[in-house]
């Protein structure tokens, strides 16, 4: 049984709802979703997922799971 989730981009305005899988890790999401692999996927309150943290395991359905997009900095 697949469960659902909320995906928000912090700092942003984008949000989906996605699919994920038995099984699916943090690092496909990111691939599925089309994001820098650099990104930091949280839970509200957590510490960020480790890449190969299954999803399925750590979220409820309707859970919300934060994006923080990767940022370059220097000059």
């Amino acid at each position: 049984m697949n469960k659902w989730i909320y995906v928000q981009m912090l700092g942003g305005l984008g949000f989906a709802m996605v699919c994920i899988p038995l099984g699916l890790t943090v690092s496909q999401l990111k691939l599925l979703l089309g994001i820098d692999p650099r990104s930091l996927v949280t839970l509200s309150g957590w510490q960020p997922l480790a890449e190969n943290d299954s999803l399925y395991e750590r979220v409820s359905n309707y859970d919300t799971v934060y994006i923080a997009s990767y940022r370059r900095v220097g000059y």
